[in-house]
């Protein structure tokens, strides 16, 4: 696990440009740390150690060919890819991942080596022949990368506050279609990222920077991966039971081979069906795991008694971090104000804390992330069948619903009636297929339109919708493609390196997740609830209240937050008047929002953290 950055172009100050750079981000690797300048390129690389230690040091390079190398993530399953490569004469300077990748690369080529390569990772690699560098990025985007082009040179790193250190990029600015789309989605979609003219490497592709040509444009990503190549096997898709069962060793393989390490490693639990699943076969292959868990202050958000319940279940050591009010303040400073791109997810507050938490007893932890994804476990699958009917009432019947609802006393709770209803209300009128994320965006229209003066000039952006597919299969793959990506593994990638730990998601191995995608939608979804499969495949590993629990995001009471312990830090950011951002944000509606909500009148908490990160981010700008 690492962070890596590089650039291409002659400059004087090339040595302290990259090590600049690589400084801004050097809690991703503050185990080692490797440069290599030549005359028209630079490679640099951070490293956490976590597989063989004595050896992967990076940049890996050849002198006689030139190839050069550096490589963020975990190869899984490498000792058989070693194997294969000596089998075919291959000789391995040492015993970890980054030669294996290396020398597979060299060996097979770029494309035969990803064919046969699992794992998560962002790398780039130069070919010596012609000088060409090629980024790659694993298949569901674990691990970040991010580049920009200047007259024909290439700058790339593993978050965006690197590339900032670099003195081409050091004038750039916030786009503001990009940060339109944020304040819908709560972050910005494909690979864009909210400033102009960086781009993020999207999940399963690959960007070829030529040393003549440069780019051929700055959007021409290759792609070699995508979810949509694996369509449902209606016609010879296994049984039920047969798919259950598979499902099963794939997951449990999955598991052990992500329990690899050589460092301490632990997992993280959060009550629910997915975690418990990957705790359940963790235990399997490592008793003496423990489980990390995070106790949120409200009633309605904690859900610690389910996961005591699966620990004493499975006799797993367990930690239970309390998650009090000082901790908030002092992480959620923290954390945000580490953040280089708007994402608005508020689990990052409990998701820092526990891996803080955690790093202090290990270095690698693992996790659930992935099966909502896979398996349609999110809540808006619920209302799939009502799709129709949605999107038939006029969105007018929406904004009548929320101005009536607006007259009700919040709630503050979790998924209380109100504010679910209010989220629904957001996608009438809206397709089948979009419905899923105006559900839930924290802006409907008709406050956007009061929050951004011109906002009539600007369109939320459509998701591209799967073609020969159901509802459930096509809004489960823009969950995996979109959501997962922009949302959750920005925020698990962000908040577990900024405590320098690795986290790994044993759902999301490639084998596994091929398998779940071909499966019919019935095996996902059924009887209005979602991961059916994975509700047959815990039967007799886990208690049946946790089988039996219905979805239960990973968040803090955020409304309460923001009347108690954030209230000083969220105001005092919101109430900025010389911001970059002013004059396209409508400075008193926003203060209009804040006054209402501290009040009790309304229940803005999706709205007013959106906003804090849109203003904390680009302070710098």
């Amino acid at each position: 696990m690492c962070g890596i950055a590089g650039f291409t172009g002659r400059y004087d100050d090339a040595a302290g440009i990259l090590s600049r750079m690589l400084d801004s981000i050097a809690y991703r690797g503050p185990d080692m740390r490797g440069e290599r300048v030549e005359p028209r390129m630079a490679f640099g690389w951070l490293r956490l150690a976590i597989i063989a230690p004595e050896g992967g040091y990076q940049p890996r390079h050849d002198e006689a060919s030139g190839d050069s190398l550096i490589f963020n993530g975990e190869i899984y399953d490498y000792q058989n890819v070693a194997r294969q490569l000596q089998a075919e004469g291959i000789h391995l300077a040492d015993t970890s991942d980054t030669e294996v990748l290396f020398q597979a690369i060299r060996h097979w080529g770029l494309d035969a080596a990803l064919d046969r390569l699992d794992g998560m990772f962002a790398f780039a690699y130069r070919d010596g022949e012609d000088g060409s560098i090629t980024l790659v990025r694993d298949r569901f985007g674990e691990k970040p990368l991010y580049y920009a082009e200047r007259q024909g040179q290439l700058i790339f790193a593993s978050e965006i506050k690197a590339l900032l250190e670099h003195p081409a990029l050091d004038a750039v600015g916030p786009d503001i279609a990009g940060l339109h789309d944020f304040l819908h989605f709560e972050y910005v979609p494909g690979i864009e990222t909210g400033w102009l003219g960086i781009r993020r490497l999207a999940p399963g592709h690959m960007l070829r920077w030529d040393a003549e040509d440069g780019l051929d444009d700055l959007d021409a990503q290759e792609c070699y991966w995508h979810p949509s190549r694996y369509p449902v096997a209606s016609d010879n898709a296994p049984t039920y039971e047969d798919a259950v069962a598979a499902i099963g060793q794939s997951l449990e393989r999955s598991v052990a081979e992500r329990l690899v390490a050589d460092v301490p490693l632990g997992l993280f639990l959060s009550g629910g069906l997915d975690s418990g699943l990957i705790a359940a076969y963790a235990k399997r292959h490592k008793p003496d795991i423990t489980a990390y868990t995070i106790r949120m202050p409200s009633g309605s958000y904690d859900e610690t008694p389910y996961t005591v319940r699966v620990t004493e279940h499975l006799g797993l050591d367990h930690k239970v971090i309390d998650l009090s009010d000082d901790d908030v303040e002092r992480v959620f400073l923290k954390a945000t104000g580490m953040l280089d791109e708007p994402m608005a997810d508020a689990s990052l507050i409990p998701t820092y804390l526990v891996c803080e938490a955690a790093r202090q007893h290990v270095t690698v932890a693992i996790g659930g992330d992935g099966a909502d994804e896979l398996f349609a476990g999110y809540a808006p699958m619920r209302l799939l069948k009502y799709a129709g009917m949605i999107g038939a009432v006029p969105s007018c019947a929406g904004r009548a619903l929320r101005r009536l609802l607006s007259l009700a006393p919040p709630s503050g709770g979790y998924m209380g009636p109100g504010f679910v209803l209010q989220q629904m209300s957001q996608g009438f009128g809206q397709p089948e297929g979009d419905q899923w994320h105006h559900f839930m965006s924290p802006f409907p229209p008709e406050m956007l339109a009061r929050l951004i003066p011109d906002a009539d000039a600007l369109h939320t952006r459509t998701l591209d919708a799967a073609d020969g597919v159901d509802l459930i299969d096509d809004v489960s793959r823009q969950f995996l493609e979109h959501y997962m990506t922009g949302h959750i593994l920005t925020k698990t990638d962000r908040a577990s390196m900024y405590n320098s730990l690795e986290l790994r998601a044993p759902f999301l191995d490639r084998k596994l997740a091929e398998a779940a995608l071909a499966l019919p939608s019935a095996y996902k979804y059924a009887g209005g609830k979602g991961k059916r499969l994975l509700r047959s495949l815990a039967e007799g590993m886990l208690p049946k209240e946790i089988i039996r629990r219905p979805k239960h995001g990973f968040a803090p009471p955020l409304s309460d937050l923001l009347r108690g312990p954030l209230r000083t830090a969220i105001g005092d950011v919101l109430n900025q008047r010389d911001h970059v951002l002013d004059g396209w944000l409508n400075h008193d509606y926003v203060m209009t929002l804040w006054d209402q909500h501290l009040k009790g009148r309304a229940d803005h908490r999706k709205r007013l953290y959106a906003l804090y990160i849109l203003k904390r981010v680009y302070v710098r700008a």
